[in-house]
């Protein structure tokens, strides 16, 4: 990646961590400058000022290296489209690079103050000179990448689910989560991921999954492993 974009993917997957609950630190070593990702006071991994990231062996904190690798993953192939795509000089709309078209539909993306990619999907107008009907998204690759191929016409919008039918899905995931006392370990697990998905889909759900975590914390429903 160009130096612009790559540190802007750094600076913005740094900025994550912090949201997530994870403590970001810089040091400066005799092996060069590194920023530290921790939880609970232990080291996760870290990050080079070129962006490659290195872990610590430690058992006791794979799941959340799993969190840290899976997401770095993610947001690096979106910098890496967004590094390799062109301006897209629709009329108006400034600072946005062209990310793909078919048809009519186009699916762009820009870099927020805040080193964040936002991304868009339009529909071009009759002469392909301007662009209309704007579907906007802030830093949710998944959801703009589904809008575009349901806009180019290459998925019927019927095989994806709606924002109303989403929630009432995780509503449900939550309901038996907390009060089914005879579920198992791996039917739990496996209810859990069905969770993180729908979330993917739908980020505002992750609020209302925080809620019901501090609920069961709480109460006396739900269960509890050594």
């Amino acid at each position: 990646m160009k130096h612009a974009v790559m540190e802007g993917f750094r600076l913005a997957f740094l900025g994550r961590m912090r949201m997530q609950g994870y403590k970001v630190a810089g040091r400066i070593e005799t092996d060069g400058i590194w920023t530290v990702i921790e939880k609970n006071e232990i080291e996760l991994c870290r990050l080079n000022v070129v962006g490659d990231l290195f872990f610590n062996r430690n058992q006791f904190v794979k799941q959340e290296q799993k969190e840290v690798v899976q997401l770095f993953k993610d947001m690096r192939e979106v910098y890496r489209l967004f590094d390799r795509a062109e301006p897209f000089s629709a009329i108006g709309e400034g600072g946005f690079r062209l990310i793909a078209e078919m048809g009519k539909a186009v699916l762009a993306a820009k870099m927020k103050q805040n080193q964040e990619l936002s991304f868009v999907t339009w529909e071009y107008d009759y002469d392909d000179t301007g662009v209309h009907w704007g579907h906007y998204y802030e830093s949710n690759f998944q959801s703009k990448k589904k809008d575009f191929v349901v806009r180019a016409g290459l998925v019927d919008e019927k095989q994806f689910f709606s924002k109303e039918e989403l929630m009432v899905l995780h509503s449900a995931c939550t309901f038996r989560r907390t009060n089914d006392d005879t579920i198992r370990f791996d039917d739990e697990k496996q209810l859990l991921q069905v969770m993180e998905k729908l979330v993917d889909s739908l980020p505002e759900l992750e609020e209302s999954w925080e809620h019901a975590e501090e609920q069961e914390q709480g109460g006396e429903h739900g269960i509890q492993y050594d």
